[in-house]
Parts: C-alpha cells; structure tokens; sequence
C-alpha cells in the first residue's frame, strides 16, 4: 500500500504543478472564456476537480472516526469492485467521452475569479493529508459511498485513484480550451 499512496501523492503534485504552470498566468477572462455555452470553461474545470476532491472529505472523516458506514451494497464486494472499475474508466484522462456530472460537483455558473487556482492547491494539498491519514484503512477493505449517490460504493482505495485521475482527465479539458484562446 505504500507504493500506492506515494503514487497518488505524486500525482496529485503533478496535478497542482500543472495547473499552476499552465493556467496561473492567464487572465479571470481567459479562465471564464467557454468555447460554447454548452462547455465548461478553464475556472470551471479547475472548480469542478476542486468541488469533487472535498466531496470526499466527509467519507474520509467519518472512516479516520471510525463512523463511517457504507450500507448493504459495500458488503458486496464483486459489486462494490464493479462500481468502482466503471467509475475509474469513466474518470480516464483521455476523455473519449463526454459525461454529465452529479449536481454536487457542478461549478457554479457565473465567472470565477483567479482564486479558483489556489482554491484547487488547498483542495490538493487537503487531500494529501487525508491520504496519508488514512494509510492504516489501505487494504483492509474499507469501503465508501460516492458522495453524489450513496448507493455507489467502492473500495476507499479506488476512490482515490478515481480522484487523482479524474484530475488529468479535466486539464485536458482545460487544455483544450487553452487551445482555443489562441485562435
């Protein structure tokens, strides 16, 4: 379980590194800036990664209190493990697919300041803290609930993974949209 917690470390300061180096300089209208009005902007990108990663803080209080529970589904593992697998490969940085969002992790609508950025590094550095934390629940089966339907359960481990890869799928995104600026 160590090499997998110095794994998601690391990524979640290459995920911090990155969006600080590519987006930090640009202005609160090229973060706002939408391709179309259906799209999310760079802010919205940056937002919604950090709107996800705190929805876990609950989860992982509730686990560190030894108060977490999980209802019947987590006592299923091979459906507990099945949920978690197509969560992980939905959250895929190479974003083939668009998918809607749960409600819990949209960003808000109206424009965001350049804040969002160090509100993001927070958030990151939030979630290093617990993963450390929780390093004695790795591999013990420790099951949570998403926090946008608590009848999604998987393992604490693939909830974290599904975190820290969920983070390169949006600065692609947000890449994309970087892109575009330049046209």
């Amino acid at each position: 379980m160590e090499a997998n917690r110095k794994k998601w470390l690391e990524s979640i300061q290459e995920a911090t590194q990155l969006i600080k180096t590519e987006f930090a300089d640009l202005s609160e209208t090229d973060l706002n800036f939408k391709v179309n009005p259906d799209s999310w902007s760079i802010a919205e990108n940056i937002q919604h990664l950090t709107l996800t990663a705190n929805s876990y803080h609950t989860n992982f209080d509730e686990i560190l209190n030894r108060k977490h529970t999980f209802g019947f589904l987590g006592k299923v593992k091979f459906l507990a493990n099945f949920f978690g697998k197509v969560i992980l490969s939905s959250v895929e940085p190479t974003r083939k697919k668009k998918i809607k969002t749960f409600p819990i992790w949209k960003p808000s609508q109206s424009a965001l300041s350049a804040d969002v950025i160090a509100e993001f590094e927070a958030s990151q550095k939030s979630l290093s803290t617990y993963i450390t934390k929780l390093e004695p629940f790795f591999g013990k089966n420790q099951m949570i609930a998403s926090p946008a339907n608590n009848k999604i359960v998987y393992p604490l481990e693939v909830g974290i993974e599904i975190i820290t890869q969920h983070n390169f799928r949006h600065i692609n995104q947000a890449r994309e949209v970087k892109k575009e600026l330049k046209k």
